[in-house]
């Protein structure tokens, strides 16, 4: 799995731009004065490692609660994944594109097979 970022993503956090689905990696306007929070600084290297050529992998999950802070996790979809495509930047957020949806099985077999 050499050169693939896997990013745990939220589904309630997806929207459609210029008709094509994105999913929100980083909301820069919730981290203020330069501090790390949940991961912030980590997850900002994975997005430069997909600027730079990576492959993104992203697992979608599904939030206990939206409104809560931190977000806990209430099921991860354990069918499916998605690889991503397009990064854009709007609003203040860093959104990246749902490219295709793979069956973990058939990710794994190419995986294995690159």
């Amino acid at each position: 799995m050499d050169g693939k970022v896997f990013l745990r993503v939220w589904q309630d956090q997806t929207r459609r731009i210029e008709g094509v689905r994105y999913v929100e990696v980083a909301n820069h306007e919730h981290v203020s004065g330069g501090v790390a929070k949940n991961g912030y600084d980590e997850r900002l290297r994975h997005i430069e490692a997909i600027r730079g050529g990576s492959q993104s992998v992203l697992v979608m999950c599904r939030v206990k609660d939206p409104k809560a802070s931190p977000r806990s996790i209430q099921s991860v979809d354990d069918r499916d994944v998605f690889i991503g495509g397009q990064i854009v930047e709007l609003d203040g957020r860093t959104w990246l594109e749902l490219a295709e949806r793979k069956a973990i099985s058939a990710f794994l077999v190419q995986v294995r097979d690159d």
